[in-house]
């Protein structure tokens, strides 16, 4: 299905236009300006469920198609600089357990990518992407894990269940995106 955004910023208020083909009814867009140096908080909501919850700047403009990351992190700073970090470049929702994870990763859209923890409460990253495997429409989805568990048994594990690489914290951005760049087969 086609969607087209287009996000117009004038000063500290920003608003939001969306044109949906498909089966959305309606999309209500509420936007948050800051004063700080965060983007503003956009959620946007069809008349039946909430869609996702993204900073400003990881919207799809006009029609052009970009590759979509699921980032299922309990630290919620960490959540945001990555999604910051990535969000120049690829749309990017956030998830805060392994519970909703899996939820949004199960969601159409379905992500090009999921990035993803191992701690966490509900449901941890590991199990979470074995149940991912064994669906069939998200069954080849790249994952990437990034963890403080640097035990090679832990490493193992996440490979094991298929993970496409395994990054421990502390990390390096840049090699984040190096990372996710050839996970979903870039440059």
């Amino acid at each position: 299905d086609a969607a087209a955004v287009v996000v117009v910023v004038a000063g500290d208020a920003a608003a939001v236009v969306v044109v949906v083909a498909g089966d959305a009814a309606a999309v209500v867009v509420d936007t948050a300006a800051r004063h700080s140096e965060e983007a503003a908080e956009i959620r946007c909501r069809t008349a039946s469920h909430e869609v996702a919850e993204q900073p400003q700047s990881q919207l799809m403009v006009g029609t052009e198609t970009r590759k979509r990351i699921l980032v299922v992190e309990d630290q919620d700073d960490v959540a945001k600089m990555i999604a910051r970090f990535l969000g120049d470049e690829f749309d990017v929702t956030i998830a805060n357990n392994g519970l909703d994870g899996l939820a949004l990763a199960s969601q159409e859209p379905r992500p090009d990518l999921v990035i993803t923890d191992v701690m966490m409460p509900k449901l941890d990253g590991v199990t979470m992407v074995r149940r991912l495997r064994e669906k069939d429409a998200s069954r080849r989805t790249p994952v990437i894990f990034l963890t403080a568990k640097s035990d090679p048994m832990d490493i193992i594990a996440g490979i094991q269940v298929g993970a496409r690489h395994y990054i421990t914290k502390p990390f390096q951005f840049d090699e984040l995106k190096k990372k996710v760049r050839k996970a979903l087969g870039g440059k």
